[in-house]
C-alpha cells in the first residue's frame, strides 16, 4: 500500500507515507524484500534520509540469505539514496555491485538503473566524458528492450553541482504548499523501476566498453 501511494501521488501522499514508515523499525521486519520495498517507497517521496536504514538492512540480510537477484535490486536503490545523501563512495560501490548482480541474474533494467547512478556520480565529479558515455550506452540499451527513456537523461554539460536536498521531514512541510507538476522533480530512477516484466526474459547484457567505463569511474571515486 505504501509503495502504491508513494509512486501514484508522491506529492500528496508524502506525509502519509513518511508517517507510516516511521512506525516501522527495520529490525521488526522479517522479510528483507519488504524492507527494500519500504525503503523504495520512501525514496519515491524524496525521503532518502529515512530510507537509508531500511535499505542498508535489506542489503545486509539479502546478502546473508544469498538472494542475489533481490540483492541487486536493493543495492540499486541504495546507490541512488546514497547519491542524494552525499555518500559518493557508498553509492559507487553499491551501483557497481548492483550492475554486476542484476546482469548475472537476468535483471537488465535494474543493471541499467545502476549504470545511470554511476553516470550521475561521474557528472557530479566533473567527469562528463564518462557520464556521457554511460548515458548514451544505457539509453540505447533501454530503448532496445522497450523502455521509455526519461528525457532528463541526456548528455550532461559542465555546470555547478546542485546542493543536497533538505531532510525529509522538513521538506514534507513545504512540499504541498504551492507545489505543482512543473515544480516537482521525481527521482530519475522512479520512472524506470516500473518496467519490470521483461527483466527476466531479456538476458544478460555485457557491453565491454560500458564495463570498462564503470570500472574506471568507480576507481576514481574510490
Amino acid at each position: 500500500m505504501l509503495s502504491i501511494a508513494a509512486c501514484a501521488d508522491p506529492i500528496r501522499e508524502a506525509a502519509w507515507v513518511i508517517g507510516k514508515a516511521d512506525e516501522v523499525a527495520p529490525e521488526t521486519v522479517d522479510d528483507p524484500a519488504e524492507l527494500h520495498a519500504l525503503g523504495a517507497s520512501l525514496t519515491a517521496v524524496w525521503a532518502f534520509d529515512l530510507s537509508w536504514p531500511h535499505l542498508c538492512t535489506a542489503v545486509e540480510r539479502l546478502r546473508e540469505q544469498g538472494r542475489l537477484g533481490l540483492l541487486g535490486e536493493a543495492l540499486t536503490s541504495q546507490a541512488w539514496a546514497a547519491i542524494h545523501l552525499g555518500k559518493p563512495r557508498a553509492a559507487a560501490t553499491a551501483a557497481a555491485e548492483a550492475g554486476r548482480l542484476s546482469r548475472d541474474t537476468g535483471r537488465p533494467r535494474w543493471a541499467l538503473i545502476a549504470d545511470l547512478a554511476i553516470a550521475m556520480l561521474a557528472g557530479e565529479h566533473g567527469d562528463h566524458e564518462t557520464a556521457n558515455t554511460l548515458v548514451s550506452a544505457t539509453e540505447a540499451e533501454l530503448l532496445s528492450i522497450g523502455a521509455q527513456v526519461d528525457p532528463r537523461f541526456r548528455p550532461v554539460r559542465p555546470g555547478p553541482v546542485r546542493s543536497r536536498r533538505q531532510p525529509a521531514r522538513r521538506r514534507v512541510r513545504t512540499t504541498g504548499q504551492g507545489a505543482g507538476p512543473d515544480r516537482y522533480r521525481p527521482p530519475p530512477v522512479r520512472g524506470l523501476l516500473g518496467h519490470r516484466r521483461a527483466d527476466r526474459d531479456s538476458g544478460p547484457h555485457r557491453p565491454r566498453r560500458r564495463s570498462a567505463t564503470i570500472s574506471g569511474a568507480v576507481g576514481r571515486l574510490g
